[in-house]
């Protein structure tokens, strides 16, 4: 079984015990972390799909699904930085981080931005730390400014694909990993607007 046809089986398995009525978007879209629309889109292949989110939706619909990946495939996975995406209505640190204690190369950062509210803009950094506790010095490996509205249920916004963006190791030379301590989190440094709200999910690949 390739990748597509994997992730053909997980939609096709969480739309049947949605349907029937043992769990609902809603509560998967609780249960991940994120909005339910994004869930809808990601059982609907309108959304580009990342299998370890596909997984983690499995579990919250209830399935017993146990899938097992070759080893070369697995150097591959995309790793969550933040918990999955997360939404957030105030400035700071987001939830998750992500060790790169292991990494033996610099991975491309990627930030999808899933939503944001008319009028608001955020800047948006991608943080790593060498040193204990985590943090303490932060540098900046990247910064996105973004402005609203961005999401398909955005007045303002075309429905389809939203955010994606990404920076290739040749551009964060200096980024800190493969030591003790090395970890990277996405931290919202200036947050502006009328009751703004923003849903990001960063990771590498």
């Amino acid at each position: 079984m390739n990748l597509l046809d994997l992730h053909k089986l997980l939609r096709s398995a969480i739309r049947d015990t949605i349907a029937g009525g043992a769990a609902t978007q809603s509560q998967i879209a609780e249960t991940v972390g994120c909005v339910q629309g994004h869930v809808s889109n990601l059982l609907s292949g309108r959304r580009k799909t990342r299998g370890f989110l596909l997984s983690e939706m499995a579990e919250a619909a209830g399935l017993d699904i146990e899938v097992t990946i070759s080893s070369a495939y697995s150097r591959t996975m995309p790793s969550d930085i933040t918990t999955g995406a997360q939404t957030i209505t105030a400035a700071g640190p987001v939830t998750g981080t992500l060790s790169t204690l292991a990494l033996t190369a610099i991975p491309t950062l990627k930030l999808d931005i899933l939503g944001l509210t008319p009028g608001s803009t955020a800047r948006i950094a991608i943080e790593d730390t060498a040193v204990s506790p985590a943090f303490n010095d932060a540098q900046q490996a990247v910064i996105f400014d973004i402005e609203g509205p961005v999401g398909a249920g955005q007045t303002g916004h075309t429905p389809g694909p939203d955010l994606n963006l990404s920076v290739t190791p040749d551009l964060i030379p200096s980024l800190r990993y493969g030591a003790a301590n090395c970890a990277l989190r996405a931290n919202v440094q200036r947050f502006t607007g009328a009751s703004p709200s923003l849903t990001i999910h960063a990771y590498t690949a």
